[in-house]
């Protein structure tokens, strides 16, 4: 039986990548920060089919053999560069694996998106977050060369999310409100977790860089109205205007894709491996009645 090691297996992409592995007959090694399991029951069901280690990937520390390593760790705010570039760096060295797999982000392109989402555009980061996914690219791409898969999903969804953009936007729904981007034109590329899952293990062999996204593009008229259905709430329509967008994708992940998402995220690549299946219906529906049966979007009511 062939062996996978998965970093960050406690987080939403993590579970749905070690289900994947388990389904598909690997023998799966889950990585997880140190106590993240106390704060994350959930996963424990999924995770104990594995051999489950807790790892602090701030620090080098030894990990058995393997046939491939899929690096799902990182984070979105706070300490992006050390967590997303420098422990990217630590699991390379290691690392005793014939293939590795590094979970990257659309976002690693920054202002490169504004023009083009082709795979081979080059980088030109801003935010820190941004600037810590193109450098981990670089490394993993310079430590193992032909055998490494780079896959860049847009903004994930799905069970387990712990995202407070869409928390926050099912809390304003529940109070009846509901914003709407003035500009028709604000696309947002989205996917879920499953789907991203699902091109992992398709494309675990297969050298380069891979685009993930949902079957299509949305707008973010369109994420407002499947929350609203969910809920069977027509909120009050609070108009956001481009101007608070990018003031808001200092803060907010949502408003950073709004902003950089061109027309469409071109998945030509990946169409050879695997095509992508959740609609965004089904999706959000499935992703909001898990954060409710979690009790992650209650609201105080006056």
């Amino acid at each position: 039986m062939q062996r996978a090691i998965v970093t960050g297996a406690s987080g939403m992409l993590g579970i749905h990548i070690v289900k994947k592995l388990l389904e598909s007959g690997w023998n799966v090694i889950s990585i997880v920060r140190p106590g993240s399991l106390r704060k994350r029951p959930w996963a424990v069901d999924i995770l104990r089919k594995t051999e489950i280690m807790e790892v602090d990937i701030s620090h080098p520390v030894p990990l058995p053999r393997s046939d491939v390593l899929i690096h799902a760790a990182g984070v979105m705010h706070g300490k992006t560069l050390e967590i997303n570039y420098r422990g990217t760096i630590n699991v390379i060295r290691s690392a005793r694996t014939r293939w590795f797999v590094l979970i990257s982000s659309i976002l690693a392109l920054g202002d490169s998106l504004r023009e083009s989402a082709q795979e081979d555009q080059p980088c030109r980061p801003v935010t820190g977050y941004e600037i810590s996914k193109c450098k981990a690219e670089i490394a993993v791409s310079k430590a193992f060369g032909d055998n490494a898969t780079i896959i860049r999903p847009v903004w994930m969804y799905g069970p387990y999310t712990m995202n407070p953009d869409i928390i926050y936007l099912a809390k304003l729904v529940k109070l009846g409100i509901s914003p709407v981007a003035i500009s028709e034109n604000l696309r947002i590329a989205m996917v879920h977790a499953w789907d991203v899952a699902c091109a992992v293990s398709s494309l675990i062999g297969e050298s380069g860089i891979f685009n993930v996204r949902g079957p299509r593009m949305y707008t973010f008229g369109e994420l407002i109205q499947v929350i609203e259905s969910f809920y069977n709430k027509k909120g009050m329509k609070v108009v956001v205007p481009r101007k608070a967008v990018s003031i808001g994708s200092l803060f907010f992940d949502i408003a950073r894709y709004l902003l950089l998402s061109p027309y469409d995220i071109p998945i030509d690549r990946l169409r050879g491996k695997y095509g992508p299946k959740i609609d965004l219906r089904e999706g959000i529906y499935e992703t909001l009645e898990w954060l409710e049966s979690a009790q992650k979007v209650k609201v105080k009511r006056k």
